[in-house]
């Protein structure tokens, strides 16, 4: 009697035995997979850091002014982005070793409205009463009007704002 009493124990503790092995390789096999995953999660994440950057002034403003300067045979210069509005102008000037102060400037401001479909506004030159004076948002240009930026290159050309010293006054 004891010894079928022992056996049964021993049987069971077998079966015990044998159901938490099965178990630790299932683990086992979930973990080596993890492991895996993760090994091809980081090798995924390395790839995605090497995407590079797309950047609007890169790709619509460099050429436009390029484009603008053939129109008008002179040398640009990008400034900015400025500000909370990331506010970008376009200058183009006959003498780029001189100031923009110095000299007459040709030159319009572009404010990016939504670049995820490449929609611009510019800066009208008007400007508008809603920010107090020397706020946030007066200081980043919110009381500047704006526009939506023509498609033409020439009607981009016409809304160009000429400012500085012309050669005649120097």
């Amino acid at each position: 009697m004891l010894k079928s009493i022992i056996t049964s124990y021993v049987n069971k503790c077998k079966d015990e035995e044998l159901r938490r092995e099965e178990i630790e390789a299932k683990i086992k096999k979930h973990q080596e997979a993890t492991e895996r995953h993760e090994r091809a999660i980081q090798r995924l994440k390395g790839k995605e850091a090497k995407i590079d950057y797309i950047s609007w002034i890169d790709e619509i403003i460099k050429p436009l002014g390029a484009e603008l300067s053939k129109r008008l045979e002179l040398p640009y210069e990008i400034y900015g982005p400025f500000g909370l509005r990331a506010a970008t102008s376009i200058y183009l000037r006959k003498d780029m070793k001189r100031s923009i102060c110095d000299q007459e400037t040709w030159s319009i401001t572009i404010i990016p409205s939504d670049l995820s479909t490449g929609l611009l506004k510019y800066e009208t030159g008007e400007v508008k009463e809603g920010y107090s004076r020397n706020t946030m948002g007066d200081l980043n240009g919110f009381n500047n009007v704006l526009a939506y930026l023509p498609e033409s290159i020439d009607d981009i050309v016409a809304l160009l704002r000429v400012s500085g010293r012309s050669e005649e006054a120097v």
